[in-house]
């Protein structure tokens, strides 16, 4: 099983965008990765100062921490914009070709 964060969140500035994922990249420092991992400025219908974040991890642990870390940066004046988003899932795809169950979505 395969633990996955994956989050599209907007901010008013590149500055809070960089800090966000600066500190993501930070936290997730060490920790023991499954495929690629996103972690990305990109433009999106938010806005120009948006960032992709998909990541997939070997455990439940660090998939809980980065999601407890996201929801505690994302708070009073540095919340994301209206229609970012977080989403938890758990995925088989280290064991066959299947399907992902969702198992938690936040819409800002």
């Amino acid at each position: 099983m395969v633990y996955c964060v994956q989050a599209q969140l907007a901010f008013t500035s590149a500055t809070r965008r960089n800090t966000v994922q600066t500190a993501i990249a930070n936290r997730i420092g060490g920790k023991q990765m499954w495929g690629v991992t996103r972690n990305e400025a990109v433009p999106s219908r938010l806005g120009p100062n948006s960032l992709m974040v998909d990541m997939r991890f070997s455990s439940k642990l660090d998939q809980t921490d980065l999601e407890g870390f996201i929801e505690a940066q994302a708070t009073g004046q540095f919340a994301p914009l209206a229609g970012s988003w977080i989403k938890l899932h758990n995925c088989r795809h280290d064991e066959s070709i299947g399907f992902c169950a969702v198992d938690f979505t936040k819409v800002y």
